[in-house]
């Protein structure tokens, strides 16, 4: 599993299995199975030792092992001394179990874990504002044009809100200018504040844990890939508590075209990481077929999840290369996706 994500990372060894309460030497296996394992057996105390702890591999792979819930095991961290190789780095984890100790093997790490660039949609994907986007977009209708509008007719799910705008203007035979379509934003954004403390939203399952999980995980990086103007993105996550789990992010701000956005999301990341992230070292994650367009457009793996408005078979079609109901399992969906 982690070599599928992370090819330049080469293990050796990880010869740790699960047996009559206590751990084991045994054949070679991928960590990413004895995290797991370590993570659901929970009769006693972990005690960890590290070599090398300035490293970053090191350190992120006894991680999991100090992040809750896994950490209410570890009885202590002890780290020992030596200087730092350059062309690798040594983890060594000693594992106490059950009254009963051994020394593994050493886990030779070759090259230090590539990063990852994850990027978000918000609405069905990570949260349920409760309409209170649509019921804005009506709001200025009525107050500025003095239109009574359901909206029927105008597609909403994964456009960008200036796409959106200029489909409202058309319906009302509005002129689309650069005027009216900014005067539109401006006053969706003012409403949008008010609506969003009006409304029964949430987040949605399992988003409040996946979040800091993968923001605690050093190859990670969290960035938004978003059809909300950036105004309207900060609103929204912000009222829902997550705003400052991202990094960066593309918006409708940036352009009209949602699959426009997937290079406008690769160049802030080469800012801000100065790593300039391949497709395949980039995952798009969200609940319409555009959110999976706009992630193929840049060769992007495509993450699809059930929790908006289109169903898995609808999602399907458009061939995502993966589809989950919701994040309400985190672990299965951390190990799954590589995460």
């Amino acid at each position: 599993m982690i070599a599928q994500f992370f090819p330049r990372l080469e293990i050796e060894r990880a010869p740790f299995t699960l047996q009559d309460r206590r751990f084991r030497p045994t054949q070679t296996e991928p960590l990413q199975v004895l995290l797991h394992r370590l993570a659901k057996f929970r009769p006693a105390p972990v005690a960890i030792e590290i070599f090398h702890p300035q490293h970053e591999c090191a350190g992120a792979l006894a991680a999991p092992l100090l992040r809750a819930p896994e950490r209410e095991r570890v009885a202590g961290v002890q780290v020992t001394g030596g200087r730092r190789r350059k062309a690798a780095a040594i983890g060594n984890l000693r594992f106490q179990f059950a009254q009963s100790a051994f020394q593994s093997e050493i886990i030779n790490l070759k090259s230090s874990i590539p990063k990852r660039l994850l990027l978000f949609d918000i609405d069905g994907t990570l949260i349920n504002s409760g309409g209170a986007g649509i019921e804005s977009l009506k709001e200025v209708l009525r107050q500025q044009f003095g239109v009574i509008d359901d909206l029927r007719g105008v597609e909403i799910a994964g456009k960008t809100d200036t796409g959106i705008v200029h489909q409202i203007l058309r319906k009302q035979n509005i002129a689309v200018t650069e005027e009216t379509t900014a005067l539109f934003l401006k006053l969706y954004l003012e409403f949008l504040a008010d609506e969003l403390p009006q409304r029964q939203g949430s987040l949605l399952p399992g988003v409040a844990e996946l979040l800091p999980r993968l923001q605690a995980r050093p190859q990670n990086v969290l960035a938004l890939l978003t059809g909300n103007l950036r105004r309207g993105a900060q609103l929204k996550l912000a009222h829902y508590g997550i705003w400052g789990f991202f990094e960066f992010g593309a918006f409708a701000d940036d352009h009209h075209d949602r699959n426009q956005l997937g290079p406008v999301a690769q160049e802030r990341a080469r800012e801000k990481h100065a790593i300039d992230f391949a497709g395949a070292e980039i995952d798009v994650i969200g609940d319409t077929p555009h959110d999976i367009a706009c992630g193929k457009a840049i060769g992007a793996r495509t993450i699809a999840v059930t929790t908006g408005s289109f169903s898995r078979a609808q999602l399907a079609a458009h061939q995502p290369d993966w589809i989950l109901d919701d994040f309400s399992e985190v672990d299965a969906a951390l190990i799954e996706l590589g995460w």
